[in-house]
C-alpha cells in the first residue's frame, strides 16, 4: 500500500501537475467565456457541456507520455512496479480530479444562484470520461499524445455541428435531457480500459524487439 502511495505521489507532482494546472486555468477561463450568475438549468448546461469536458482530454490524453522515448522505457521496464500498474495509478488519479474540478466547478455555480443540480455534474464528467478516452485511446494506438488531442477535438466540432443522436454530448443545453450519457459513460470506459490493453501491446512489441536486440 505505501509503495502505490508513494506512486500516486510521486506521478501526481512530476506527471500530472502540468495537466492539473492547465485544468484549473481552463476553469478560471471559464466564467470569462460564460457569464455563471442566476442562469437556469439549460442555460447553465452551457459551459457544463462546451468548456468542462475538456478537463478530461487535459487529464486523461498525456497519460501514456512520460514513456514514449525508448530510453525512458528502458529505466521504467527495469522498475519494481510493472509500468502498466503506474499507467493504471495515474488514469485513476486522473479520472478522480475530473470529478473533483467539475464538482467544484458546479458548487460554485450552486453558490452564484445558478440551477445546477447532481445530474449537471454527472453529464459533465460523463462527458469529460468520454473525450478523455478518445483522447487517451489515440495516443495510445499512435504512441504521441498529440494524436490523443486531435480526435476528441475533431469529434466535439463534428458533435457542436452536426449531433450524433444518442452519442451528442450537448443534450441538456439543446433538449434540458440526459439522452445517450449511458451509452457515452460505456463507450468513454471502454476506450480507455482499450487504451491500456493497446499499451500493453506495445509492450510486449517493445520486449521482443529488446530481447531480440540483445541476442
Amino acid at each position: 500500500m505505501f509503495l502505490y502511495l508513494s506512486a500516486a505521489k510521486y506521478n501526481l507532482r512530476f506527471s500530472l501537475f502540468p495537466q492539473l494546472a492547465a485544468a484549473i486555468g481552463l476553469l478560471v477561463l471559464t466564467p470569462v467565456m460564460f457569464g455563471i450568475k442566476a442562469l437556469d438549468a439549460v442555460a447553465a448546461a452551457y459551459p457544463l457541456e462546451l468548456c468542462l469536458p475538456f478537463i478530461g482530454v487535459i487529464l486523461l490524453t498525456p497519460v501514456y507520455s512520460p514513456e514514449q522515448e525508448p530510453g525512458i522505457l528502458d529505466t521504467v521496464c527495469a522498475r519494481k512496479m510493472p509500468h502498466l500498474l503506474i499507467c493504471g495509478i495515474r488514469i485513476i488519479m486522473a479520472m478522480v480530479l475530473t470529478v473533483i474540478l467539475i464538482c467544484g466547478f458546479v458548487v460554485m455555480m450552486s453558490a452564484l444562484e445558478c440551477e445546477v443540480f447532481v445530474v449537471h455534474a454527472l453529464s459533465s464528467c460523463v462527458n469529460a470520461f468520454f473525450l478523455g478516452g478518445l483522447g487517451i485511446l489515440a495516443s495510445s494506438v499512435s504512441g504521441h499524445a498529440v494524436s490523443g488531442y486531435i480526435l476528441p477535438v475533431l469529434y466535439y466540432v463534428a458533435d457542436l455541428t452536426g449531433g450524433f443522436g444518442h452519442f451528442t454530448m450537448f443534450s441538456m443545453m439543446r433538449s434540458g435531457t440526459t439522452d445517450g450519457r449511458y451509452i457515452i459513460f460505456i463507450t468513454g470506459i471502454c476506450c480507455i480500459a482499450a487504451s491500456v490493453w493497446c499499451r500493453h501491446l506495445r509492450m510486449i512489441c517493445f520486449h521482443e524487439r529488446l530481447f531480440k536486440k540483445i541476442s
